[in-house]
């Protein structure tokens, strides 16, 4: 009865596909296309899957490539891509080559989207079926040409796709995609010129650039032949003359620069084989904040060397302008708000480490100082931004030979502390009425909690324990979770009996126990 069954659907299928794909006139494509996609629609994948295998669907998906934009309905292209997914990539690409190939060079933007994003695609993010067609008679390097020239295609999403497959190719198929016919393509792309070029020039110019340094950020072998081919030399000088006259490229360009310096081979690259470094620096030194190109430039350049900093902090001793403009932009951050978070979230983002503390300490005192004034007068917004820095500058992570970041943020809160930013302030701010601003007191307060100086601090803080043991305080799941933790964090520390009475200890060990709510309040937070 089953096969009776797949027969007759077989056989339903293949009418329908024939008219499809010869149409005597309008009207049968039309009635024929519809019958179809409803007959599709109405059986299981797996039927679909298994008929699918044994039809000639060449001719179905020759009429689709050559298809008119007026036939591409939603039934049209619902009939193909089911068609498409029934078998996996590998099958199709190896069964329809030709075809697949010929619909990646359609003027049909659905035409492209779909063979990439149904077909290519998922066959090179699949380890096995890219293996499978490696290892079969299909030549690649007329498919990664296809793919490369859809590079500055008009349509946004394609030129995604086919950067990302060719990104997965010069790895997994380094020979076929660096093969003189690729590389050939890859330079005749910067050679295009409208009206053969549907995009911007310089649209095409970043998404080329890009693609070369997503290459390149892979591996220093594949770094080593984009610079071996010229493609990565090219950018890297383009980039210093475009940051002079063209800022709107230069800020794209900057970006790919902080991409390639991220990696360890990348950021040598720069090192020895470029001025990069000395381009970049030159341009914050000669930055003007009433430059509206400077001041859109500013954070790119800035954030360059600072993600540098992750690798090797010496960066900021040979071009010292870079920490220089930074404290600027904290000590004059009135005037400016926005450079004011750029400088302070800088200074967070290299403090996360604990050799960036102790490389930043002697600059701390005029930091602090700007943190202590907006959190004592700035707007909402300016204050939460602040505080969330100062947590990431002031927790301690990892390894700390020594102490030394231990000893150094306690000296800091010394400093806080002197000048009315320290656990009163918090406890403070952690009972006003600004969800995001309790949130962030409520994680100083962790942080503190993290060392043995600062439970001290918090045990010898009136009415501490009562709110950190009251569980009325907060009304969002955000702050039950900090004050759970904090709770957690006091009460696993071996050091909690140097600061903290038995009584107390007892206390916060129930409230522990108990989880971080109690039966009623998750009732209450189900409801919400």
């Amino acid at each position: 009865m089953e096969v009776d069954k797949d027969a007759g659907f077989k056989e339903k299928l293949k009418t329908h596909i024939e008219k499809l794909a010869n149409p005597n006139q309008e009207n049968d494509f039309l009635e024929s296309l519809e019958c179809l996609n409803a007959l599709l629609i109405s059986s299981n994948f797996n039927q679909i899957r298994e008929v699918s295998k044994q039809l000639d669907l060449d001719n179905l998906f020759r009429q689709f490539n050559a298809a008119n934009e007026e036939v591409f309905s939603d039934s049209f292209i619902s009939v193909i891509s089911m068609f498409m997914e029934a078998q996996l990539g590998d099958e199709v690409l190896i069964k329809h080559f030709d075809i697949v190939l010929e619909g990646l060079y359609s003027p049909n933007v659905i035409v492209v989207d779909l063979w990439l994003k149904n077909i290519v695609k998922p066959v090179f993010v699949n380890e096995a079926q890219l293996k499978s067609i490696t290892n079969s008679k299909i030549n690649l390097i007329p498919l990664l040409r296809a793919v490369i020239r859809l590079t500055p295609h008009i349509s946004t999403m394609v030129a995604n796709t086919a950067h990302d497959i060719s990104v997965i190719a010069s790895k997994a198929c380094r020979q076929e995609f660096f093969s003189p016919i690729n590389l050939e393509e890859l330079n005749h792309l910067k050679t295009l010129k409208k009206p053969d070029l549907k995009v911007d020039p310089d649209v095409l110019k970043i998404r080329i650039y890009t693609l070369v340094v997503d290459i390149s950020c892979c591996s220093q072998l594949l770094l080593d032949l984009m610079k071996a081919n010229g493609f990565l030399t090219e950018i890297t000088d383009e980039f210093s003359h475009k940051m002079s006259d063209d800022p709107l490229v230069a800020l794209n360009m900057t970006k790919l620069m902080t991409d390639l310096a991220s990696q360890p081979h990348g950021l040598e690259f720069l090192r020895t084989s470029t001025s990069i470094f000395t381009s970049i620096a030159k341009r914050i030194k000669e930055f003007k904040m009433d430059d509206a190109f400077d001041s859109l430039l500013i954070p790119g350049l800035i954030n360059f060397f600072v993600r540098v900093a992750e690798f090797d902090l010496d960066y900021f001793s040979q071009y010292p302008i870079v920490i220089e403009r930074i404290l600027t932009f904290i000590e004059k951050g009135t005037k400016n708000p926005e450079f004011f978070i750029l400088g302070i979230d800088s200074i967070a983002y290299v403090c996360k480490k604990n050799e960036g503390k102790l490389f930043l300490s002697k600059y701390f005192e005029r930091i602090l100082k700007q943190i202590a004034r907006i959190i004592e007068v700035g707007n909402t917004e300016m204050k939460g931004r602040v505080m969330i820095a100062l947590n990431g500058i002031m927790e301690v992570k990892g390894a700390d030979p020594g102490d030394q970041a231990n000893k150094l943020t306690e000296t800091w809160y010394r400093y806080l502390d002197a000048v009315g930013c320290g656990i009163s302030k918090f406890m403070k701010i952690a009972q006003e009425p600004f969800p995001d601003l309790r949130l962030q007191a409520l994680n100083f307060i962790r942080i503190l909690a993290n060392s043995v100086w600062g439970q001290q601090i918090l045990a010898n803080e009136p009415g501490f324990l009562e709110y950190i043991l009251d569980r009325q305080t907060e009304t969002n799941r955000e702050g039950v979770d900090v004050k759970y933790e904090i709770i957690r964090d006091l009460v696993m520390s071996p050091f909690i009996r140097l600061s903290f009475t038995p009584e107390s200890i007892l206390r916060m060990r129930a409230y522990f126990n108990a989880g971080p709510i109690d039966s009623e309040m998750n009732v209450a937070f189900e409801n919400a």
